[in-house]
Protein backbone atom coordinates (compact mmCIF):
# COMPACT_ATOMS: atom_id res chain seq x y z
CA UNK A 1 0.00 0.00 0.00
CA UNK A 2 1.01 3.46 -0.92
CA UNK A 3 2.41 6.18 1.68
CA UNK A 4 -0.03 8.32 2.87
CA UNK A 5 1.33 11.96 2.75
CA UNK A 6 1.33 14.11 5.44
CA UNK A 7 -0.84 17.47 5.60
CA UNK A 8 1.06 20.30 3.88
CA UNK A 9 -1.08 23.14 4.65
CA UNK A 10 1.46 25.48 2.19
CA UNK A 11 0.58 22.94 -0.57
CA UNK A 12 -2.72 25.22 -0.66
CA UNK A 13 -1.65 28.57 -1.81
CA UNK A 14 -3.21 29.23 -5.08
CA UNK A 15 -3.96 32.56 -7.48
CA UNK A 16 -7.72 32.13 -8.71
CA UNK A 17 -9.14 34.63 -10.69
CA UNK A 18 -13.24 35.47 -10.74
CA UNK A 19 -15.53 37.71 -12.24
CA UNK A 20 -16.13 41.48 -10.98
CA UNK A 21 -17.66 44.53 -11.73
CA UNK A 22 -15.80 47.59 -11.94
CA UNK A 23 -18.53 50.60 -10.31
CA UNK A 24 -18.73 54.18 -8.90
CA UNK A 25 -17.80 53.80 -5.03
CA UNK A 26 -21.36 55.21 -3.99
CA UNK A 27 -23.53 52.59 -6.18
CA UNK A 28 -21.57 49.68 -4.26
CA UNK A 29 -24.22 49.16 -1.57
CA UNK A 30 -27.28 48.78 -4.10
CA UNK A 31 -24.82 46.60 -6.69
CA UNK A 32 -23.96 44.29 -3.07
CA UNK A 33 -27.52 43.80 -1.69
CA UNK A 34 -28.96 43.58 -5.50
CA UNK A 35 -26.45 40.46 -6.67
CA UNK A 36 -25.98 38.94 -3.20
CA UNK A 37 -26.81 35.27 -4.43
CA UNK A 38 -24.13 35.92 -7.44
CA UNK A 39 -21.18 37.41 -5.13
CA UNK A 40 -17.66 35.43 -4.09
CA UNK A 41 -19.25 34.98 -0.74
CA UNK A 42 -16.10 33.10 0.19
CA UNK A 43 -15.44 33.14 4.25
CA UNK A 44 -13.03 35.41 5.44
CA UNK A 45 -12.64 37.36 2.12
CA UNK A 46 -14.49 40.49 1.42
CA UNK A 47 -16.58 40.89 -1.55
CA UNK A 48 -15.34 43.95 -2.60
CA UNK A 49 -11.86 45.73 -3.25
CA UNK A 50 -11.18 49.24 -3.80
CA UNK A 51 -9.63 50.33 -7.08
CA UNK A 52 -8.48 53.89 -6.91
CA UNK A 53 -11.89 55.97 -7.19
CA UNK A 54 -13.88 52.87 -8.33
CA UNK A 55 -14.98 49.45 -5.93
CA UNK A 56 -14.29 46.07 -7.35
CA UNK A 57 -17.15 43.79 -6.51
CA UNK A 58 -16.33 40.26 -6.77
CA UNK A 59 -18.44 37.42 -8.45
CA UNK A 60 -19.56 34.37 -7.44
CA UNK A 61 -16.57 31.63 -8.97
CA UNK A 62 -19.20 29.64 -10.61
CA UNK A 63 -19.80 32.41 -12.98
CA UNK A 64 -17.53 31.94 -16.15
CA UNK A 65 -14.82 34.76 -17.14
CA UNK A 66 -16.47 35.12 -20.55
CA UNK A 67 -19.78 36.19 -20.81
CA UNK A 68 -20.04 36.70 -17.47
CA UNK A 69 -23.37 39.25 -17.85
CA UNK A 70 -24.69 36.87 -20.05
CA UNK A 71 -24.74 34.12 -17.04
CA UNK A 72 -26.45 36.26 -14.33
CA UNK A 73 -30.58 36.52 -14.23
CA UNK A 74 -32.07 38.85 -16.99
CA UNK A 75 -33.97 40.91 -14.75
CA UNK A 76 -30.60 41.75 -13.05
CA UNK A 77 -28.84 42.90 -15.77
CA UNK A 78 -31.71 45.06 -16.65
CA UNK A 79 -31.10 46.57 -14.12
CA UNK A 80 -26.89 46.81 -14.11
CA UNK A 81 -27.35 48.47 -16.87
CA UNK A 82 -24.24 49.30 -18.58
CA UNK A 83 -21.57 48.26 -16.07
CA UNK A 84 -17.64 47.36 -16.78
CA UNK A 85 -17.08 43.68 -16.38
CA UNK A 86 -13.21 42.64 -15.43
CA UNK A 87 -11.17 39.84 -13.88
CA UNK A 88 -9.34 40.52 -10.52
CA UNK A 89 -7.18 37.87 -9.07
CA UNK A 90 -7.34 36.37 -5.64
CA UNK A 91 -4.71 35.03 -3.42
CA UNK A 92 -5.99 31.73 -1.54
CA UNK A 93 -4.31 29.58 0.65
CA UNK A 94 -5.20 26.65 3.31
CA UNK A 95 -6.94 29.12 5.41
CA UNK A 96 -9.44 30.32 2.91
CA UNK A 97 -10.80 26.65 2.10
CA UNK A 98 -13.81 24.92 3.25
CA UNK A 99 -12.91 21.36 4.66
CA UNK A 100 -14.99 20.17 1.94
CA UNK A 101 -12.65 22.58 -0.15
CA UNK A 102 -9.22 21.52 1.44
CA UNK A 103 -10.01 17.81 1.18
CA UNK A 104 -11.32 17.36 -2.39
CA UNK A 105 -7.41 19.11 -3.19
CA UNK A 106 -6.05 16.56 -1.44
CA UNK A 107 -7.97 13.27 -1.47
CA UNK A 108 -8.53 10.71 -4.67
CA UNK A 109 -11.28 9.35 -3.29
CA UNK A 110 -14.32 10.90 -2.51
CA UNK A 111 -14.56 13.37 0.31
CA UNK A 112 -16.49 12.87 3.61
CA UNK A 113 -19.08 15.76 3.51
CA UNK A 114 -21.43 14.87 6.28
CA UNK A 115 -20.42 14.25 10.14
CA UNK A 116 -22.29 14.63 13.57
CA UNK A 117 -21.03 16.90 16.05
CA UNK A 118 -21.33 16.08 20.07
CA UNK A 119 -19.84 18.88 22.31
CA UNK A 120 -16.53 19.05 21.04
CA UNK A 121 -16.43 15.94 19.51
CA UNK A 122 -16.86 15.87 15.80
CA UNK A 123 -17.68 12.11 15.12
CA UNK A 124 -17.43 10.36 11.56
CA UNK A 125 -18.17 7.23 9.70
CA UNK A 126 -15.81 6.75 7.11
CA UNK A 127 -15.73 3.78 4.38
CA UNK A 128 -13.23 1.81 3.62
CA UNK A 129 -11.60 3.95 1.02
CA UNK A 130 -11.27 6.13 3.38
CA UNK A 131 -9.77 4.84 5.83
CA UNK A 132 -6.16 5.22 4.86
CA UNK A 133 -6.51 9.19 4.34
CA UNK A 134 -8.18 8.83 7.98
CA UNK A 135 -5.23 11.15 9.83
CA UNK A 136 -5.51 13.78 6.56
CA UNK A 137 -9.19 13.69 7.03
CA UNK A 138 -9.33 14.35 10.56
CA UNK A 139 -6.45 17.15 10.75
CA UNK A 140 -8.17 19.42 7.76
CA UNK A 141 -12.06 18.67 10.06
CA UNK A 142 -10.39 19.35 13.42
CA UNK A 143 -8.61 22.92 11.53
CA UNK A 144 -12.06 23.52 9.77
CA UNK A 145 -14.81 23.18 12.60
CA UNK A 146 -13.92 25.72 15.24
CA UNK A 147 -15.57 24.18 18.04
CA UNK A 148 -13.79 20.76 17.43
CA UNK A 149 -11.34 19.18 20.08
CA UNK A 150 -11.47 15.66 18.88
CA UNK A 151 -12.26 13.74 16.10
CA UNK A 152 -13.51 10.56 16.33
CA UNK A 153 -14.26 7.48 13.67
CA UNK A 154 -16.77 4.71 14.02
CA UNK A 155 -14.65 1.88 13.52
CA UNK A 156 -17.16 -1.04 13.75
CA UNK A 157 -20.69 -1.24 12.05
CA UNK A 158 -22.00 -3.66 14.68
CA UNK A 159 -22.88 -1.71 17.74
CA UNK A 160 -23.67 -3.19 21.50
CA UNK A 161 -26.38 -3.80 23.40
CA UNK A 162 -25.94 -0.53 24.77
CA UNK A 163 -26.48 1.11 21.10
CA UNK A 164 -22.70 2.17 21.28
CA UNK A 165 -19.68 1.63 19.09
CA UNK A 166 -15.97 1.62 19.19
CA UNK A 167 -14.73 5.05 18.33
CA UNK A 168 -10.92 5.56 17.41
CA UNK A 169 -9.63 9.06 17.53
CA UNK A 170 -8.15 10.23 14.11
CA UNK A 171 -6.95 13.99 14.91
CA UNK A 172 -7.12 15.85 18.15
CA UNK A 173 -7.13 14.95 21.93
CA UNK A 174 -7.85 11.93 23.22
CA UNK A 175 -10.93 12.87 24.80
CA UNK A 176 -14.70 11.57 24.80
CA UNK A 177 -16.08 13.22 27.76
CA UNK A 178 -18.65 15.87 26.14
CA UNK A 179 -20.90 18.61 27.12
CA UNK A 180 -23.85 18.88 25.33
CA UNK A 181 -26.29 21.99 25.68
CA UNK A 182 -29.67 21.58 24.29
CA UNK A 183 -33.39 22.22 24.82
CA UNK A 184 -31.91 24.50 27.83
CA UNK A 185 -30.30 21.56 29.36
CA UNK A 186 -26.58 20.47 29.83
CA UNK A 187 -25.91 17.11 29.20
CA UNK A 188 -22.44 15.32 29.80
CA UNK A 189 -21.30 12.22 29.12
CA UNK A 190 -18.90 9.65 27.38
CA UNK A 191 -19.50 9.40 23.81
CA UNK A 192 -18.32 5.85 24.00
CA UNK A 193 -19.78 4.67 26.92
CA UNK A 194 -23.28 5.96 25.46
CA UNK A 195 -25.94 6.55 22.73
CA UNK A 196 -26.38 9.73 21.66
CA UNK A 197 -27.63 11.38 18.59
CA UNK A 198 -27.83 15.02 17.68
CA UNK A 199 -29.80 14.89 14.86
CA UNK A 200 -32.46 14.83 17.07
CA UNK A 201 -32.35 17.99 19.02
CA UNK A 202 -35.58 18.96 17.66
CA UNK A 203 -37.39 16.00 18.04
CA UNK A 204 -36.14 15.95 21.97
CA UNK A 205 -37.32 19.58 22.29
CA UNK A 206 -40.97 18.87 20.48
CA UNK A 207 -42.18 15.75 21.86
CA UNK A 208 -40.89 16.96 25.52
CA UNK A 209 -42.75 20.39 25.47
CA UNK A 210 -45.95 18.58 23.70
CA UNK A 211 -46.11 16.03 26.53
CA UNK A 212 -46.05 18.76 29.39
CA UNK A 213 -48.52 20.73 27.68
CA UNK A 214 -51.07 17.50 27.36
CA UNK A 215 -52.61 18.77 30.61
CA UNK A 216 -51.89 20.92 33.74
CA UNK A 217 -52.47 18.76 36.02
CA UNK A 218 -49.94 16.16 37.36
CA UNK A 219 -48.29 14.14 34.25
CA UNK A 220 -46.42 10.78 35.14
CA UNK A 221 -44.32 9.76 32.40
CA UNK A 222 -42.21 6.66 31.40
CA UNK A 223 -39.16 6.62 30.17
CA UNK A 224 -38.19 3.13 29.07
CA UNK A 225 -35.11 3.80 27.19
CA UNK A 226 -34.22 7.00 28.69
CA UNK A 227 -30.38 7.02 27.86
CA UNK A 228 -28.64 9.96 29.23
CA UNK A 229 -31.58 12.33 29.60
CA UNK A 230 -32.67 13.82 26.60
CA UNK A 231 -36.28 13.31 27.10
CA UNK A 232 -36.62 13.49 30.95
CA UNK A 233 -34.65 15.93 32.05
CA UNK A 234 -36.20 18.26 29.62
CA UNK A 235 -39.55 16.93 30.95
CA UNK A 236 -38.93 16.94 34.47
CA UNK A 237 -38.57 20.34 34.38
CA UNK A 238 -41.33 21.24 34.13
CA UNK A 239 -43.06 21.65 37.41
CA UNK A 240 -46.05 19.14 36.85
CA UNK A 241 -44.15 16.70 35.31
CA UNK A 242 -42.86 13.77 37.05
CA UNK A 243 -40.37 11.04 35.43
CA UNK A 244 -39.74 7.41 35.71
CA UNK A 245 -36.55 6.60 33.57
CA UNK A 246 -35.00 3.37 32.60
CA UNK A 247 -31.74 2.20 30.87
CA UNK A 248 -30.03 -1.13 30.06
CA UNK A 249 -26.64 1.08 29.77
CA UNK A 250 -25.34 1.38 33.51
CA UNK A 251 -22.91 4.13 31.90
CA UNK A 252 -26.29 5.96 30.42
CA UNK A 253 -28.20 5.37 33.79
CA UNK A 254 -24.73 7.15 35.86
CA UNK A 255 -25.15 10.27 33.36
CA UNK A 256 -28.46 10.92 33.78
CA UNK A 257 -28.52 10.65 37.56
CA UNK A 258 -26.00 13.33 36.84
CA UNK A 259 -27.45 15.11 34.26
CA UNK A 260 -31.10 15.35 36.44
CA UNK A 261 -28.40 17.10 39.35
CA UNK A 262 -26.92 19.51 37.17
CA UNK A 263 -30.48 20.63 35.92
CA UNK A 264 -31.73 20.83 39.18
CA UNK A 265 -34.48 18.09 38.54
CA UNK A 266 -33.37 15.32 40.45
CA UNK A 267 -36.69 14.93 42.74
CA UNK A 268 -38.58 15.16 39.62
CA UNK A 269 -36.86 11.91 37.90
CA UNK A 270 -36.91 8.31 39.42
CA UNK A 271 -34.51 6.59 38.26
CA UNK A 272 -34.26 2.83 38.20
CA UNK A 273 -31.04 0.46 38.38
CA UNK A 274 -29.95 -0.39 34.73
CA UNK A 275 -32.45 -3.14 33.13
CA UNK A 276 -34.37 -4.08 30.90
CA UNK A 277 -37.58 -2.16 29.26
CA UNK A 278 -39.82 -4.82 28.97
CA UNK A 279 -39.18 -5.74 32.93
CA UNK A 280 -39.25 -1.75 33.69
CA UNK A 281 -42.41 -1.31 31.56
CA UNK A 282 -44.72 -4.63 33.35
CA UNK A 283 -43.86 -3.72 36.78
CA UNK A 284 -44.61 0.07 36.27
CA UNK A 285 -46.78 0.66 32.97
CA UNK A 286 -49.92 1.19 34.46
CA UNK A 287 -48.66 4.21 37.00
CA UNK A 288 -47.63 6.68 33.48
CA UNK A 289 -49.49 8.74 31.12
CA UNK A 290 -47.28 8.39 28.62
CA UNK A 291 -44.77 6.37 27.33
CA UNK A 292 -41.30 6.87 25.73
CA UNK A 293 -39.42 4.09 24.04
CA UNK A 294 -36.94 5.58 22.08
CA UNK A 295 -34.99 2.85 20.58
CA UNK A 296 -36.19 2.89 17.07
CA UNK A 297 -34.08 -0.91 16.18
CA UNK A 298 -36.51 -2.75 18.78
CA UNK A 299 -39.21 -0.14 19.89
CA UNK A 300 -41.91 -2.19 18.46
CA UNK A 301 -40.75 -5.07 19.42
CA UNK A 302 -41.31 -3.63 23.46
CA UNK A 303 -45.10 -3.32 22.92
CA UNK A 304 -45.27 -6.84 23.55
CA UNK A 305 -44.49 -5.93 27.43
CA UNK A 306 -48.54 -4.18 27.71
CA UNK A 307 -50.13 -7.52 26.68
CA UNK A 308 -51.83 -8.81 30.32
CA UNK A 309 -51.46 -5.83 32.47
CA UNK A 310 -55.05 -4.19 33.32
CA UNK A 311 -54.69 -0.29 34.09
CA UNK A 312 -56.23 0.99 37.10
CA UNK A 313 -59.50 2.80 35.95
CA UNK A 314 -59.93 4.76 39.13
CA UNK A 315 -56.31 6.40 39.00
CA UNK A 316 -57.71 9.55 38.55
CA UNK A 317 -59.91 8.66 35.73
CA UNK A 318 -56.20 7.98 33.78
CA UNK A 319 -56.81 4.48 32.39
CA UNK A 320 -54.04 3.11 30.20
CA UNK A 321 -51.16 5.79 28.84
CA UNK A 322 -50.41 6.99 25.71
CA UNK A 323 -47.11 5.31 23.93
CA UNK A 324 -45.16 7.38 21.78
CA UNK A 325 -43.05 4.15 20.11
CA UNK A 326 -40.07 5.42 17.99
CA UNK A 327 -39.13 2.75 15.42
CA UNK A 328 -37.15 2.30 11.49
CA UNK A 329 -38.85 1.81 8.38
CA UNK A 330 -38.14 1.13 4.69
CA UNK A 331 -39.40 3.97 2.50
CA UNK A 332 -42.80 2.31 0.76
CA UNK A 333 -46.20 4.01 -0.20
CA UNK A 334 -48.23 1.79 2.32
CA UNK A 335 -45.26 2.62 5.29
CA UNK A 336 -47.99 4.16 7.92
CA UNK A 337 -50.07 0.19 6.92
CA UNK A 338 -46.96 -1.50 7.78
CA UNK A 339 -45.92 0.22 10.91
CA UNK A 340 -49.23 -0.44 11.84
CA UNK A 341 -49.09 -4.54 11.45
CA UNK A 342 -46.09 -4.32 13.20
CA UNK A 343 -47.66 -2.66 16.28
CA UNK A 344 -50.30 -4.92 15.84
CA UNK A 345 -48.03 -8.05 16.02
CA UNK A 346 -46.40 -7.01 18.81
CA UNK A 347 -49.29 -5.70 21.05
CA UNK A 348 -51.57 -8.57 20.10
CA UNK A 349 -54.42 -6.52 19.23
CA UNK A 350 -55.10 -4.21 16.42
CA UNK A 351 -54.05 -0.81 17.80
CA UNK A 352 -56.77 2.59 17.40
CA UNK A 353 -57.42 2.85 13.70
CA UNK A 354 -55.86 6.36 12.47
CA UNK A 355 -57.74 9.58 12.87
CA UNK A 356 -60.97 10.27 11.06
CA UNK A 357 -59.16 13.49 9.11
CA UNK A 358 -56.26 11.43 8.40
CA UNK A 359 -57.78 8.61 6.65
CA UNK A 360 -57.44 9.91 3.35
CA UNK A 361 -54.13 10.13 3.55
CA UNK A 362 -53.51 7.40 5.72
CA UNK A 363 -50.71 5.93 3.48
CA UNK A 364 -48.89 9.40 4.53
CA UNK A 365 -47.15 9.90 7.97
CA UNK A 366 -47.66 13.53 9.61
CA UNK A 367 -44.32 15.62 9.51
CA UNK A 368 -42.05 15.97 12.31
CA UNK A 369 -43.54 19.35 13.44
CA UNK A 370 -46.81 17.92 13.67
CA UNK A 371 -46.16 16.56 17.02
CA UNK A 372 -49.14 18.74 18.46
CA UNK A 373 -51.61 17.22 16.27
CA UNK A 374 -50.22 13.55 16.37
CA UNK A 375 -50.88 13.86 20.34
CA UNK A 376 -54.01 15.36 20.49
CA UNK A 377 -55.43 12.43 17.86
CA UNK A 378 -53.72 10.06 20.18
CA UNK A 379 -55.01 11.22 23.27
CA UNK A 380 -58.76 11.09 21.30
CA UNK A 381 -58.49 7.52 20.75
CA UNK A 382 -56.34 7.31 17.14
CA UNK A 383 -53.00 5.70 16.55
CA UNK A 384 -50.60 8.36 14.68
CA UNK A 385 -47.18 7.81 12.32
CA UNK A 386 -44.84 10.46 12.31
CA UNK A 387 -41.96 10.65 10.20
CA UNK A 388 -39.35 12.12 12.27
CA UNK A 389 -35.52 12.10 10.06
CA UNK A 390 -34.32 10.26 7.16
CA UNK A 391 -31.67 7.56 8.15
CA UNK A 392 -30.49 6.16 5.00
CA UNK A 393 -31.39 6.37 1.56
CA UNK A 394 -34.34 3.08 1.57
CA UNK A 395 -35.16 3.71 5.09
CA UNK A 396 -36.68 6.46 7.36
CA UNK A 397 -37.01 7.15 11.42
CA UNK A 398 -41.11 7.14 12.40
CA UNK A 399 -42.84 8.28 16.16
CA UNK A 400 -45.65 6.38 16.43
CA UNK A 401 -48.19 7.18 19.05
CA UNK A 402 -51.53 5.30 20.23
CA UNK A 403 -53.42 4.69 23.86
CA UNK A 404 -52.53 1.43 24.91
CA UNK A 405 -55.73 -0.97 23.69
CA UNK A 406 -57.75 -2.37 26.61
CA UNK A 407 -57.59 -5.53 24.77
CA UNK A 408 -54.19 -6.12 25.70
CA UNK A 409 -55.45 -6.93 29.93
CA UNK A 410 -56.83 -9.94 28.17
CA UNK A 411 -53.82 -11.31 26.33
CA UNK A 412 -51.16 -13.74 28.00
CA UNK A 413 -47.98 -12.75 27.79
CA UNK A 414 -44.93 -14.60 26.32
CA UNK A 415 -41.62 -13.28 26.54
CA UNK A 416 -40.65 -13.75 22.98
CA UNK A 417 -37.07 -12.05 23.57
CA UNK A 418 -34.83 -12.60 26.42
CA UNK A 419 -33.69 -10.00 28.56
CA UNK A 420 -30.37 -8.69 27.30
CA UNK A 421 -27.69 -9.22 31.09
CA UNK A 422 -26.46 -5.45 32.23
CA UNK A 423 -24.17 -5.33 35.34
CA UNK A 424 -25.85 -4.79 38.60
CA UNK A 425 -25.25 -0.90 40.04
CA UNK A 426 -26.87 0.52 42.81
CA UNK A 427 -28.15 3.96 42.41
CA UNK A 428 -27.45 4.87 45.80
CA UNK A 429 -23.94 4.67 45.13
CA UNK A 430 -24.20 6.56 42.68
CA UNK A 431 -23.14 10.58 43.64
CA UNK A 432 -26.27 13.19 42.65
CA UNK A 433 -28.50 10.28 41.85
CA UNK A 434 -31.04 11.43 44.59
CA UNK A 435 -31.68 14.33 46.63
CA UNK A 436 -33.85 17.13 46.20
CA UNK A 437 -31.76 19.66 44.01
CA UNK A 438 -34.56 21.52 42.15
CA UNK A 439 -34.37 24.73 42.44
CA UNK A 440 -38.10 25.40 42.79
CA UNK A 441 -40.69 23.46 45.73
CA UNK A 442 -42.75 20.78 43.45
CA UNK A 443 -45.91 19.61 44.80
CA UNK A 444 -46.21 16.38 42.55
CA UNK A 445 -46.94 13.42 44.35
CA UNK A 446 -45.52 9.67 43.37
CA UNK A 447 -48.48 7.91 41.62
CA UNK A 448 -50.45 4.79 43.04
CA UNK A 449 -48.93 1.55 42.54
CA UNK A 450 -50.32 -1.08 40.59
Amino acid sequence: MSVVPALDRGAFRRRLEVPALRVPAKRTGEVLQRLRPHLLNMARRRNVESAGAMKMVLLSRELPLEGTLEALPPEVREWLGEVEVTRHAIELDYEYLTAEEALRMVLPVEVPTSFEIVGHVVHLNLRAEQLPWKSIIGEVILDKVKTARTVVNKVDVVATPFRTFPLEVIAGDDDTRVVVRETDCEFRFDLREVYWNSRLQSEHARLSAAIAADSTDPIFVADATCGVGPFAVPLAKHPHVTVYANDLNPAAVRALADNARRNGCSDAIRVRDPGCARDFLRTDAVRYDHVITNLPAAGIDLLDAFRGLRFDENNDGRGPPLVHCYCFAAKTDDVVDAILRRVELALGTSPPPPPPTHQARRRRPFPSPAVDEALRAARDGATTVRWIRNVAPSKDMYCVSFRVPRACADLEYHHRHPPLEAPTLRLDAVEGAGGRTSKRPRTVAPPPGP
